[in-house]
Formats: C-alpha cells, sequence, structure tokens
C-alpha cells in the first residue's frame, strides 16, 4: 500500500473522532460528514485510496453510527440504504476522480513533450498548423504567426517527388503513424535533416483528427556520419592503393581484411588469405618468433621493423619487413609490411663491393685520389698519403689546389668539368708535405 493511500485511510477514522467528540452538533448530519471526509480521501488517495477508505467508512460508520451501536444487527433498513448509497458513490467517485488523475498525468506529460527540445506540430484533418513549440520555431526559422494557420510544406525541400510524400500520408492512415529521416528547408533557404514521427490522433468527443509531428534535428549527426564514411572512403582508397601490403588481423593472427598488395606479395587471391594467419605463413624456424611479436604488441601497443621469413603460395621463401600496431578497439592488429628480399640481396652486394672497395684503397700499389667537382679531396688510398708524406686524417682535408703546382685553381676547375667518365692521361706537379715537388703520371676519369 502507497503513502498517500494509508493518509487516505486515516481520514475517515480521524472523521469519525471528531463526530464522537461533537455528537449533539452534527449527528443530523452525519452522511455530510463522511461524504466530506470521502472526498478528501479520493482527492489524497486516488483511485485506490478511495476505495480503501469507501470500505472503512462503509464499516465505522456500521458499527459506531448505526444503531444499535457496536453490533452486527441493525434496526433500521433507512439505514441500510443511505449505506449502499454512500458506497455506490464511493466507488463512483473513486473511479471518476481516479480518471482525471491520469488525464492530469497524462495532460503534464504532453506539457512537458510540449516543451521539450525537439520541434512538436499539431495540425487539423487538413494539414493545418494549429499550435507549435517554441523548438519547432526555431528550426523552421519562421515566425510563430507565419506557421500558425499554414501547413507543414512551407518547409518542404526540393529533394523530394510528390510519390514520396503520397506514400508517406497513405502509411500515415494506414498504421495512424510515421516515421523517418527527412530533408527539411528553413526560411532562409538552408537544408537540415530530421528524424520525423507523425501520430494519428482521434478525439471520440468532438468526431476530430488531429495530427501531432515531432521533429529532432539531425543535422549534426547527419554530417558526422558523412565526415566518417568520407574518411571510410579515403582509407579503404589509401588501403586499397598502397604499394605495401597492409593487412588487419585478429589477436590470433587470422587475416581480418588484406589489400591488393598483400596479396600480389604473398600469391595468395584475398579469399585464400581471409582463411589463413600470418603465422601460417611464416617458416617453421619464424613461428614462434612471430607468435611472440603478436603478444609483445598487446602488451605494447606496437612493435616496429620486425623482419622475418615467409613462403609465398608456391613455397618459394621472401623476408618481410613488418610494424605491427593494435588498433583503438583492441580487438585487431594492423600490419604494415614489405617485401625485402631484394633490398637485403643488395645491400649485401653493396657491402661486399664496399669491402673490396676498402681493400682495394688500402693496399693499391699507386695513389689514388676521389675529389669533388669543386676540387675537394674526401677520400684516397694509403698509397697517396704515403707519396705525399701526410697522414691519412691530414690529406683528407687538402684540396687539389694545396698539392698541384703546375695550374692556376681557375684551370684547374675547368679541367675537372670538362673529364669524361671515359680516362684520360696526363702529366702533374704534385707538392708534397715537406714543400718537395714530383712529377706524376695521372689517369683521370669522372665517376657518376
Amino acid at each position: 500500500m502507497k503513502k498517500n493511500e494509508i493518509y487516505a485511510l486515516l481520514i475517515p477514522i480521524l472523521t469519525l473522532v471528531i463526530h464522537k467528540m461533537t455528537w449533539v452538533w452534527v449527528k443530523p448530519h452525519i452522511w455530510f460528514a463522511y461524504y466530506f471526509s470521502l472526498y478528501l480521501s479520493v482527492r489524497v488517495g486516488g483511485k485506490r485510496g478511495g476505495y480503501y477508505a469507501t470500505g472503512l467508512t462503509a464499516l465505522l460508520v456500521y458499527f459506531f453510527e448505526m444503531e444499535p451501536l457496536y453490533s452486527i444487527q441493525k434496526s433500521n433498513i433507512g439505514d441500510y440504504i443511505s449505506m449502499i448509497f454512500f458506497i455506490i458513490v464511493g466507488i463512483a467517485l473513486s473511479r471518476m476522480v481516479g480518471s482525471l488523475n491520469i488525464k492530469m498525468k497524462e495532460l503534464k506529460i504532453a506539457s512537458a513533450a510540449f516543451y521539450s527540445k525537439n520541434g512538436v506540430v499539431i495540425t487539423d484533418k487538413k494539414g493545418k498548423i494549429l499550435k507549435i513549440n517554441q523548438a519547432y520555431i526555431q528550426m523552421s526559422g519562421y515566425s510563430e504567426s507565419e506557421l500558425i494557420g499554414n501547413t507543414p510544406s512551407v518547409l518542404k525541400s526540393d529533394m523530394y517527388d510528390s510519390s514520396f510524400y503520397k506514400q508517406l500520408w497513405i502509411d500515415l492512415e494506414k498504421k495512424n503513424a510515421w516515421e523517418g529521416e527527412i530533408v527539411n528547408k528553413r526560411k532562409n533557404g538552408e537544408l537540415f535533416h530530421i528524424y520525423l514521427n507523425i501520430t494519428k490522433v482521434s478525439i471520440a468527443e468532438d468526431d476530430e483528427i488531429y495530427y501531432v509531428g515531432v521533429m529532432k534535428d539531425i543535422s549534426k549527426r547527419k554530417q558526422l556520419e558523412e565526415n566518417l564514411n568520407n574518411q571510410k572512403q579515403q582509407f579503404e582508397s589509401m588501403f586499397q592503393s598502397s604499394i605495401d601490403s597492409i593487412a588487419l588481423i585478429d589477436l590470433n593472427g587470422n587475416f581480418l581484411k588484406v589489400n591488393q598488395a598483400q596479396c600480389e606479395m604473398t600469391g595468395y587471391s584475398e579469399k585464400e588469405l581471409l582463411q589463413k594467419s600470418c603465422i601460417e605463413l611464416s617458416v617453421p624456424a619464424d613461428i614462434e618468433r612471430s607468435k611472440n611479436v603478436i603478444r609483445e604488441v598487446i602488451e605494447r601497443g606496437y612493435v616496429k621493423n620486425f623482419e622475418k621469413h615467409c613462403f609465398t603460395k608456391e613455397i618459394e621463401p621472401f623476408l618481410v619487413n613488418m610494424s605491427l600496431s593494435i588498433m583503438p578497439d583492441k580487438k585487431s592488429i594492423l600490419i604494415i609490411s614489405k617485401n625485402i628480399t631484394k633490398d637485403v640481396i643488395l645491400r649485401n652486394v653493396v657491402e661486399q663491393q664496399k669491402r673490396r672497395y676498402q681493400q682495394i684503397m688500402k693496399l693499391a700499389s699507386d695513389g689514388i685520389f676521389i675529389f669533388s667537382l669543386n676540387g675537394k679531396l674526401f677520400e684516397c688510398s694509403q698509397r697517396s698519403a704515403d707519396m705525399l708524406g701526410y697522414s691519412m686524417q691530414e690529406i683528407t682535408n687538402l684540396w687539389i689546389f694545396d698539392i698541384d703546382v703546375q695550374y692556376s685553381r681557375e684551370e684547374i676547375l675547368h679541367f675537372m668539368s670538362t673529364i669524361e667518365t671515359e680516362p684520360i692521361n696526363f702529366e702533374a706537379k704534385y707538392k708534397r708535405k715537406d714543400g718537395s715537388i714530383y712529377d706524376a703520371g695521372v689517369v683521370a676519369v669522372r665517376i657518376i
């Protein structure tokens, strides 16, 4: 039992107490007092409180008011008729007030909805606007006087043909409601997206039909959706057009999404890769390393420049360099990889050639100088340093003008600019560290 219903029961008890204290004055009008208390009980306790108060009042009057007092048997038939009439009135009053309370609550709820942030419009059966709220006015850009008596079609945009609105009304009449997204136009011509809900309301008392429309401005949401869709399309374009292999895997290494470069690198089709895992493509010696790197990515968030050997569909081994990072959802990992097999081979060749070059520069019996086109000496053989009497550290700080005493600076620079990739022979006079001069036979060639 609710608190207000308990209060409703206290009212007839209090009425009985007051009556007994003022017996002489109120006895001729005893039912008047209890009718009044019943009204108060119904107002306080509502429908159920009224029922409870009616029953309790009947019991109190029966035992404490009807003759003989405190007896089950009563002597006056008129008292029974009054009692029955009281109970009928009590039940009817409780039902009426209860129904009124429900309507009042519904009215309060409707009033609260009308003053919500969503636009609310009420039209008659011909579609003429009868009532609008402030949110509707703000959304439309029209004043209240411009909208009242008009139809919501003033907000109609040019994005829909007549068949759209015809179908809308067909659905509305068939289902007594319609809802969906639609684009309207404000007074200033600006388009805006709304989510519209229209309900058909029939009032039996006056045989009238009304339409209640509630619209929510979803322009910001639609703009966000459009931006996200554009970003998605841009990402998809970058994903598919990237020359590097890109793949999305789950936390167990299974492929979720791959681009064309990934397919070309492995030799598998997209459909085939989506049934495999990146660990499965690894050579046996690198399977455990692949599992460990996934665990590391889950813990750290990323791993850069992880190299491992894999097999193509044709069982051809290749070396891949991978950078892995966990996605914001923490449920997938993005892998950007590149086949570096040729790069490693080239790197090894370059390293081998570099070692041979260094060996030649160290063991050559002739002096070898390498100058830039502006005359700066940046490398030479050990024999060159010995011939000029400089240490290897000292000689790399020299310019050709410091050692060539036969030609002027301008002549040397002009001559160097004319040297081609074919070797040419000539004689020159070079100066040693101690100042002595010696004749040298030179073979010059440009290195590209």
